[in-house]
């Protein structure tokens, strides 16, 4: 894997790439070097949290709202795509992930949920 683009070299072996047997002919021909897009069949990922890839924080954090306090913990991300972060440990069923960038950045620190905004500004 590129260390830098995050991409992978693969080499793909094709059976019929010029399509000459009559069970490749309505598929298109492939020249050597051509580039392709490829799904790859793996696996499933079990037991993890699907979880917006901008919401790890540095060091593998996620901010979690707990008893409207900020806590900061720790997560072991089992892997990462183009847009999210499946999180294999540290996060449980009802957590609230907090997904605002924060000025002040401390565990413990007060917090409250938009919709708490809206209903003090109303009253």
């Amino acid at each position: 894997m590129d260390g830098q683009t995050r991409l992978a070299r693969v080499l793909v072996r094709v059976e019929d790439p010029l399509g000459q047997k009559s069970s490749s002919a309505d598929k298109p021909m492939l020249i050597i070097g051509s580039f392709v897009e490829v799904y790859i069949n793996a696996n499933p990922i079990e037991n993890v949290v699907e979880l917006d890839k901008g919401l790890v924080r540095t060091g593998q954090t996620v901010w979690v709202m707990k008893d409207n306090k900020l806590e900061i913990r720790e997560v072991n991300v089992a892997l990462t795509d183009d847009q999210y972060a499946y999180i294999s440990n540290g996060l449980e069923s009802g957590d609230k992930v907090v997904s605002t960038d924060l000025s002040t950045v401390s565990n413990g620190i007060g917090l409250r949920t938009q919709g708490e905004n809206i209903q003090e500004s109303t009253e």
